[in-house]
């Protein structure tokens, strides 16, 4: 019987289905990146961000600003949360599941700073005077953290808790993090895109590193 996903022979089909939707999206975004880089030049990118900046008034950078400097409260915030009401439950189950999203989101930061640091591309408004910095955004631009971090803790918690609110609420939340990246000044798109690749890969290496000790553990149990 299946107790969280695992790759073996109990694994539950949707569990199966939902990481090759996983593996899909993350292909698709280094595709997408890739084919991006050799068609859109930085200038054009720029222009994006140019014209999001120019769209939005100033009531809404306020809201914008709120929302991306209170990233860590959603995405580390309610999975703390959601393990403290574990364990005043005693809930084994799901407290297994939110220690592997924390580790997948502590993963996942780390990948990011990594090639930021690797890459070492300048942010937009360093070298583009038509972009206004609205945000904080002090290091480098490549990846963007705030869209690693949206779009793993997103695809972590609705690849654990399948509810439809959880759906509703982590994809709008995910895809208005990454529109307030662009629209603050901080990232272009493919700073994003960027994001997403490493929020999602470092999501499906987590879960199948986790999947194999779990395989592991049952094999030695048997």
């Amino acid at each position: 019987m299946l107790r969280w996903p695992i790759i073996s022979k109990t694994i539950n089909e949707s569990v199966i289905n939902a990481m090759r939707l996983l593996l899909l999206l993350f292909v698709c975004s280094v595709v997408i990146l890739i084919i991006a880089n050799q068609f859109v030049t930085g200038f054009q990118a720029r222009d994006l961000m140019v014209a999001l900046q120019h769209s939005i008034n100033p009531n809404l950078v306020v809201g914008l600003q709120f929302l991306t400097n209170s990233i860590s409260v959603v995405s580390i915030g309610i999975p703390v949360l959601v393990l403290l009401i574990s364990e005043l439950r005693k809930d084994q189950s799901t407290r297994k599941k939110v220690i592997i999203v924390l580790v997948c989101l502590g993963f996942s930061g780390i990948m990011s700073s990594t090639v930021k640091n690797m890459v070492q591309k300048p942010r937009p408004f360093v070298i583009d005077s038509r972009i206004e910095k609205l945000s904080g955004g002090g290091s480098y631009s490549f990846p963007s953290g705030h869209t690693t971090e949206a779009v793993c803790a997103a695809a972590i918690m609705i690849f654990t808790f399948r509810n439809w609110y959880v759906w509703f609420f982590y994809l709008g939340w995910a895809l208005t993090i990454m529109y307030s990246r662009m629209a603050l000044g901080v990232h272009d798109i493919f700073d994003l895109m960027g994001g997403i690749a490493i929020g999602l890969g470092s999501t499906l290496l987590v879960l199948f590193v986790a999947s194999r000790i779990v395989a592991k553990k049952d094999q030695l149990a048997n």
